[in-house]
């Protein structure tokens, strides 16, 4: 249920951020134990239209991507296919060279961000992915091969890892024999019985507004699907 009061505060204090930052489009929820208690959007579906957007409308989510991806992981786990202590040189064992440091870091240090593996792919590199026509499993392939013939750098700090993400993906292609997002779709995006499969997918469309350093951009279609394991997913207000 919603509370007017509430809803009336959110409302006011969306509008001022859209306007502070100069947003295409803002929407927020303020949600306790019992559900969505506010609820508010404001502005257009795209630079250009006046199509307000809705509560319904369909937002990147992003990096929340990386917790499905983890999960996936834990199902992989649970049924006994690896566990938290198995070591990146032993699921890897189809991409040539790996250097020695990887057979001392775990697949729980990859999901924790402490693998030792750079932040993000170069903006050429991420280009030339987007311009790719391979696979999305023989591109996560490709990096696995880049970053595992290198040496793991300072493994156990903390560093966020879209990189590590993308290769947890290539890590459940091998584990599951199967494509990581149809994995994730079947495992875990289902199990959210209130949550219809076909209205949350992996993001093909472009949906309303991709947020960037306070701004809001539309999304081109496909654009970086590579990046699966770390984002790409996207819900509703009502889902999120």
């Amino acid at each position: 249920m919603l509370l007017p009061i509430l809803q009336q505060e959110l409302e006011q204090r969306l509008s001022e951020f859209r306007g502070d930052v100069g947003a295409v489009a803002a929407g927020a929820a303020v949600v306790d134990l019992t559900g969505v208690v506010a609820l508010a959007t404001e502005g257009v579906t795209q630079i250009g239209s006046d199509t307000p957007v809705a509560e319904t409308d369909a937002w990147h989510i992003g990096s929340c991507t990386k917790m499905f991806t983890a999960l996936t992981m834990a199902t992989l786990i649970e049924d006994g296919r690896l566990d938290w202590g198995t070591t990146l040189a032993n699921v890897f064992t189809d991409v040539g060279s790996v250097d020695s440091s990887w057979r001392r870091v775990t697949i729980e240090d990859l999901l924790q961000c402490r693998a030792g593996i750079r932040a993000n792919i170069p903006i050429s590199e991420m280009g030339a992915a987007h311009r790719c026509e391979d696979q999305l499993s023989d591109q996560r392939t490709t990096l696995a091969q880049s970053v595992l013939a290198a040496p793991s750098h300072n493994p156990g700090r903390f560093v966020y890892s879209n990189v590590g993400y993308i290769l947890a993906g290539a890590a459940i292609d091998r584990l599951a024999n199967t494509p990581h997002s149809s994995l994730s779709a079947m495992h875990v995006l289902r199990s959210f019985e209130e949550v219809p499969p076909w209205r949350t997918k992996w993001l093909r469309r472009p949906t309303s507004v991709s947020p960037s350093v306070g701004r809001c951009h539309p999304i081109r279609r496909g654009r970086f699907p590579f990046l699966r394991g770390s984002s790409g997913l996207r819900c509703s207000r009502h889902q999120g």
